[in-house]
């Protein structure tokens, strides 16, 4: 069975998503490149403007003055509770680039997410986010009707 029908039997069978919280579109993205991007100096403040489903910005902390101890600490409100959470960053040589190490996983990403119900910001693997061209089916793609039984009977075992 080739992977697209695959992909198609598994959306027939359990169906989409409920809601968009699993979605990496409807997550909040911070990106080293907005984060490291635009640092003059070794320790740097900075407001994060794009934090739209917080209702309020994202205050944040680099520190790149030991890069073997550099950090980014994040200060935010989240449903009327204060979060405050620091990430550790770390950098490549060859090229010259920062990464964030995900709380979470403990491994170097270039994007941490903060999706609908999370209190912090993660990797997307961390959080289970998945993109919506993921899960939906290829255009023109058609089963035929032995497919089509085949996907009823697994749908009424359940």
């Amino acid at each position: 069975m080739t992977m697209p029908k695959r992909r198609a039997y598994r959306i027939l069978i359990h169906g989409q998503r409920e809601s968009s919280a699993g979605w990496v579109e409807s997550s909040l993205m911070l990106s080293i490149g907005e984060v490291v991007g635009n640092i003059q100096c070794s320790t740097q403040n900075f407001v994060w403007p794009k934090a739209g489903i917080l209702r309020n910005t994202v205050i944040g902390e680099v520190d790149l003055e030991n890069p073997a101890d550099a950090s980014l600490r994040l200060r935010y409100e989240l449903d009327g509770l204060p979060i405050d959470q620091c990430v550790r960053l770390t950098r490549t040589e060859q090229p010259l680039r920062w990464w964030f190490v995900c709380p979470a996983e403990n491994n170097r990403v270039a994007n941490l997410y903060l999706p609908l119900g999370a209190r912090q910001f993660a990797s997307r693997k961390a959080h289970g986010l998945i993109y919506k061209c993921q899960v939906q089916p290829k255009r023109g793609m058609h089963l035929s009707p032995n497919e089509v039984r085949r996907i009823r009977r697994l749908k009424s075992r359940r």
